[in-house]
């Protein structure tokens, strides 16, 4: 992470922000907005085609908000 953010690869790396942040189970009430999204990541999961999931705040299947960072080739 800290090579990526040096490197500004990846996320928006901006320093300041007006955008919302938002806890990550309220996210639903959120679409179509762009918001932050801020939570607990409860597990991590990486599938055999290389993509990364993340669930917030419980294991799945039981998590209320999950990020996929798909692998690029």
């Amino acid at each position: 992470m800290k090579k990526a953010r040096e490197n500004r690869v990846g996320c928006k790396w901006e320093e300041k922000t007006n955008k919302k942040v938002i806890l990550v189970c309220e996210a639903q009430k959120f679409l179509g907005k762009e918001v932050i999204v801020e939570g607990k990541v409860a597990e991590v999961f990486l599938s055999k085609e290389n993509n990364l999931f993340l669930n917030f705040e419980n294991p799945h299947p039981h998590q209320c908000f999950f990020a996929v960072i798909f692998f690029k080739t």
